[in-house]
């Protein structure tokens, strides 16, 4: 009995370490490719009179786009799976993990901006905290659905387990529940839920964006402005798709991960 407590603990250990480092890693790939490579490039190719005019600075910042939703996509998915192993209180490593990774992004824009600017402005501080701030604030908001939903999952299951403990009744493993299962989406999968609500977020996110910039710049002055629009908007509106899909990837892997070891 105590070996096998023993080795409870340990693989809880190793799978809580793969989550850690698999975040430190995700984390520095996804900042080196957007703060140290995307960025200085795409303000390289913005000021540049032989680029400027060209589509480069206008694919860049698309790259940029599609680097950041993975980053957001891959952060918030090894958290929730996190809160769905260990709980809440037991993710806050990785839940500073990713405000650190956030705020360093966040000091690496401000510091490449203000070089490219070639002087340092108390309004981009300004904007880089507001920034932060929501960036944080939708960190939170993310956070909020697991860690309701899964504590509920569990104190369901422990009922029914009990019932049909009584009824002599076998009961599917967590595992078979929410991992075996075939079906892409289920409303009583707390994962599923988690996920594709954070990607919904994420889409009204960049949805609200893009809406506050064209007002900003006006409407569409061709056909083709207009049906660039309409692909960016497209875009916007997958991004829940693509964000649940890489989550569901993430928790397949995990799972596999800690399968195979037990």
């Amino acid at each position: 009995m105590n070996t096998d407590l023993k080795l409870n603990a340990d693989i809880t250990k190793r799978s809580r370490k793969r989550l850690l480092l698999t975040l430190i890693v995700a984390s520095a790939v996804f900042f080196a490719l957007s703060s140290l490579i995307l960025s200085p490039l795409y303000i390289y190719t913005c000021s540049d009179v032989v680029y400027a005019t060209t589509a480069l600075p206008e694919i860049i910042d698309i790259v940029i786009d599609i680097v950041d939703v993975a980053a957001y996509a891959v952060s918030f998915s090894i958290i929730i799976y996190s809160i769905f192993k260990f709980t809440l209180k037991k993710s806050i490593g990785l839940i500073f993990i990713y405000i650190a990774s956030v705020a360093l992004r966040y000091l690496a824009n401000l510091i490449i901006t203000t070089i490219s600017d070639g002087a340092f402005s108390v309004d981009e501080v300004f904007y880089v905290l507001i920034y932060l701030t929501l960036d944080l604030v939708l960190f939170g908001i993310v956070l909020i659905l697991p860690s309701i939903l899964i504590p509920s999952y569990y104190s369901k299951r422990a009922v029914i387990e009990k019932a049909n403990a009584k009824l002599g009744k076998k009961m599917p493993s967590v595992h078979e529940e929410l991992f075996a299962t075939k079906k892409i989406f289920s409303a009583k999968n707390p994962l599923h839920i988690s996920a594709l609500v954070t990607g919904i977020i994420l889409s009204l996110v960049k949805i609200a964006t893009r809406v506050w910039f064209d007002l900003y710049i006006g409407a569409p002055s061709s056909a083709a402005d207009a049906m660039w629009m309409v692909a960016y908007y497209l875009s916007d509106i997958l991004i829940a798709l693509i964000v649940y899909a890489i989550s569901l990837y993430i928790f397949a892997h995990f799972d596999a991960k800690e399968q195979r070891e037990n």
